[in-house]
């Protein structure tokens, strides 16, 4: 159980770095070696059932060549994309007031 255990801390971070460079127009599918997650061999069906329970993920299948076919729900990939472009946008805008604030024009 130890072992399903690290092999899930370390899927659900690889989950969210790909999520967080997703962009629009890119596949939803994402896809992991078994080393890349730790699996030392090909999960069961009761395996894969225990393994990531974030309510985004439509599915998770084992592959061809010894890898995690993750799929996550595409309406979720494009609102965290969307709030990341907001926040880059806002980020932005801040910079931006800085530098007029800076140079006395406010």
């Amino acid at each position: 159980m130890t072992y399903l255990l690290a092999v899930d801390a370390k899927l659900k971070n690889l989950i969210n770095k790909k999520i967080e460079n997703w962009e629009e127009g890119k596949s939803c599918t994402f896809k992991f070696s078994f080393t890349e997650v730790g699996l030392l061999h090909e999960p069961s069906e009761d395996e894969l059932d225990t393994l990531v329970d974030f309510p985004y993920i439509e599915s998770l299948e084992v592959g061809e060549d010894e890898t995690l076919l993750v799929t996550v729900d595409k309406a979720e990939l494009k609102a965290r994309y969307d709030t990341r472009l907001r926040n880059w946008i806002e980020e932005s805008d801040l910079k931006q007031f800085g530098r007029y604030e800076s140079c006395g024009w406010i």
